[in-house]
């Protein structure tokens, strides 16, 4: 090869490596920039594992809410000008727990008038817009002042809730409150950072993206409660998902004339429409994708999807090609008929996560199929969702069908089951609403926190009360269930608890206490509580001792006479907590005739051993004589009583009552403080209390027994009875309790 040709090649070649050379430093300046990420704005929380954990941690620990999450930091601003919320709180860092070392209470702020508060001025327009709170948030106010926790003393509150409407933040509302900001931060407790604080909030964020956030006030370490809870931004076990209470939603049970008719859909698997939903479809904006895709499941038989574009001033303006036919369909059913004719209702988010209709499908009994990715649904913390509701993907729409047909009869049947006893339980009032908040809080801060089974089963975790026991052994309303068995013994035996008011002597009460020890060793613990007009003094301890003997453990108390003659009340009982057995015998010894004779003895014990036998049976009842039924009196307009033996009964009158040992720590504890007032300022209303606190709890009538009116004196007071009904239905905060049964226990020999 000639030189020349040589010495041309290298030239080439070497050109051609410098103009790659030169490509490439091109593409690296020009090039790697456009791919490269975005600066992202500075960060708390961590990505990877906290150090915190140990080196071998449980699975559960390595999968809690808040691990793998990026928040905004707090100095850094809000795109919606205010400072966000602290996202690495939990009650061990944002909560001042020695606030509460009297207890769980909870402090109301007055409502701002916008005088004299030194931030706003006293102004007309101020005092418009800061007064008049919404009339959800004032029953919310109004069912914390209810509550047993309530305190007017902000000195000894444990929590505070602003006395400002805080529910609607939406900056387009005509409810939105613009100074709330100013006057939450100028409350005397917040210090800066809303430690203790607790505030419930309905509606965050504006059109058209409904931030999360977007409150317009500086929550920082303030807890709480809010519908429309993703589960990537709640602060897990602190913050709280709270439900979407419509304006209507009552603050107590509504009053109840006619006894509740039976659901006909409630014992069948399937209704006769298997999937339905009617609601507005937003054609563009935040919520819209999914509802604007709910035609393709309708089928028109069995599958029944109604929407409407018609909602707002302009939906005109934005209406698609679907929307005429839409419309016109959307009337074919009532919205009402609808919900209780399906077995499965969809919940597709709307503008926000949540929806109303998510409490009006699990009032129908409907069982809820949520369309709504990443909602925290209300008191997820305690409430087990899975046995309740069904969840869909968004973005597997057309799934729908056939996860719903899938679904088994008998599991049907276990959800519906399961969603009217939550609404019941929980959702249907404001009053039930906020004292699950509450209670939550409290199992918080008292470390006594309700296991799963309370919440979930009947009666539910409000009727169940923390202090008294965390064994599910110890009360009456739990079966057969998983673990390790419960203790023997407790129901073996009985607690005697013997009133004597005015009228009782001592003869009358010696021979009702013959007829306890003669029992077969029935009896193991007798409590007498004396207050008679009659005889000062009771009979000494070694007189009652020599006649019940050793074996029996005897107490009494109430020394004295009553100066004004008031009869002795059946619900002033003795410390719940000496009571040693599980079945507790109330007998009113001043009801009896005297004096006894030895038949009549033999009488009553075969009597408590009936009730006993019967109470093992069913001990969440209660079990005695001289049954009444209640019924509503239209001419009267109040609720009345009948002792007709025929027409049933739904309460108990006479004077011997057996019922479990909880019932009396329920009756001596705050939750039944307003029911033992209405007991004590109605003649002949304490029997009547003692049945309205166990169907209030159970849901159930009680058991009556054959009677035995020889030994008795007829029911008195039956007028005075009658007008305590209400009274009672009411101090329970709920609709009439009382259920009726036709059943009566007689002995078989």
């Amino acid at each position: 090869m000639p030189v020349n040709q040589l010495i041309r090649g290298r030239r080439r070649s070497l050109a051609t490596a410098l103009l790659l050379g030169i490509c490439l430093v091109a593409a690296t300046h020009l090039i790697l920039p456009i791919l490269s990420p975005l600066p992202q704005p500075a960060y708390t929380g961590q990505d990877a594992v906290p150090s915190s954990l140990p080196d071998y941690a449980q699975p559960d620990d390595l999968h809690t809410a808040h691990l793998g999450r990026r928040y905004l930091s707090n100095d850094q601003p809000s795109p919606w000008g205010h400072p966000v919320m602290d996202m690495s709180c939990s009650m061990h860092t944002c909560f001042n727990f020695s606030r509460c070392r009297q207890g769980f209470t909870v402090y109301v702020y007055p409502k701002p008038t916008g005088e004299g508060d030194g931030v706003l001025g006293s102004d007309d327009e101020s005092n418009a817009e800061l007064g008049g709170g919404g009339e959800t948030y004032d029953k919310i106010l109004r069912a914390i002042r209810l509550s047993p926790y309530y305190t007017d003393d902000p000195e000894k509150a444990c929590i505070f809730v602003p006395g400002i409407d805080t529910l609607d933040r939406d900056s387009l509302s005509p409810r939105f409150k613009a100074k709330a900001a100013a006057v939450i931060t100028g409350y005397s407790h917040w210090h800066g950072r809303g430690e203790n604080h607790l505030i419930f909030n309905l509606y965050a964020g504006t059109w058209p993206n409904y931030y999360e956030h977007e409150l317009g006030i500086p929550t920082n370490r303030a807890i709480l409660a809010k519908a429309s809870f993703s589960t990537t931004n709640i602060r897990s076990l602190f913050d709280l998902s709270f439900p979407l209470v419509h304006s209507q939603h009552p603050l107590s049970a509504p009053a109840q004339t006619v006894a509740a008719s039976p659901e006909p859909y409630l014992a069948k698997a399937r209704r006769p429409i298997l999937l339905s939903f009617k609601g507005k479809r937003y054609v563009i904006g935040s919520g819209s994708a999914s509802r604007n895709s709910l035609y393709h499941l309708d089928n028109g038989k069995d599958i029944l999807l109604f929407t409407t574009c018609k909602h707002g001033d302009n939906w005109r303006r934005y209406s698609d090609s679907r929307c005429a036919l839409d419309n016109a369909r959307y009337g074919m059913w009532d919205y009402d008929n609808l919900l209780h004719n399906s077995t499965f209702c969809l919940v597709p988010r709307g503008r926000r996560l949540g929806s109303y209709r998510f409490l009006e499908v699990l009032q129908a009994g409907c069982i809820p199929v949520v369309l709504s990715n990443d909602w925290e649904l209300p008191f997820s913390e305690v409430i087990d969702w899975r046995r309740a509701a069904v969840w869909a993907d968004e973005r597997q729409l057309l799934q729908l069908p056939d996860i719903v047909r899938s679904i088994p009869d008998w599991r049907v049947i276990q959800m519906r089951q399961q969603c009217r006893f939550l609404y019941s339980a929980y959702f249907s009032s404001v009053q039930s609403i906020v004292r699950v908040t509450l209670e939550i809080l409290a199992d918080r801060i008292s470390y006594l926190r309700r296991p799963g089974l309370f919440w979930n089963s009947r009666p539910g975790g409000l009727l169940v009360r923390p202090q008294f026991s965390l064994n599910p052994c110890y009360y009456p309303f739990y079966g057969p269930r998983p673990g390790p068995p419960c203790p023997a013994g407790r129901v073996e035996h009985v607690t005697a608890v013997l009133f004597c008011g005015p009228g009782c002597h001592n003869s009358l009460l010696l021979g009702v206490l013959r007829s306890l020890t003669g029992n077969g060793g029935l009896v193991r613990q007798i409590f007498v509580v004396w207050r008679s007009s009659l005889s000062p003094m009771p009979p000494s301890m070694s007189t009652l001792r020599r006649l019940v003997g050793n074996k029996i453990r005897i107490a009494l108390s109430g020394g004295g006479g009553s100066a004004d003659g008031n009869p002795l009340s059946l619900i002033e009982m003795p410390d719940w907590s000496l009571i040693s057995q599980d079945a507790v015998l109330l007998i009113n010894a001043s009801a009896l005739s005297a004096p006894i004779p030895q038949h009549w003895q033999q009488q009553l014990q075969q009597l408590y051993r009936l009730a006993f036998s019967v109470w093992r049976a069913q001990t969440d009842r209660a079990v005695g004589l001289q049954g009444g039924l209640h019924f509503y009196d239209d001419f009267q307009e109040r609720w009345s009583l009948t002792t007709a033996p025929a027409s049933g009964v739904s309460c108990l009158l006479g004077p011997v009552l057996m019922l479990h040992r909880y019932y009396a720590y329920l009756m001596s504890s705050p939750f039944a403080e307003r029911l033992r007032r209405v007991a004590s300022v109605f003649d002949g209303c304490d029997l009547l209390a003692w049945s309205f606190l166990v169907s209030h709890v159970t849901g159930r009538p009680p058991a009556q027994l054959l009677e035995h009116r020889t030994a008795w004196a007829q029911p008195e007071f039956l007028g005075s009875r009658q007008l305590c009904l209400q009274p009672l239905a009411n101090a329970l905060g709920s609709a009439m309790p009382l259920t009726v049964s036709r059943a009566r226990m007689d002995p078989v020999s």
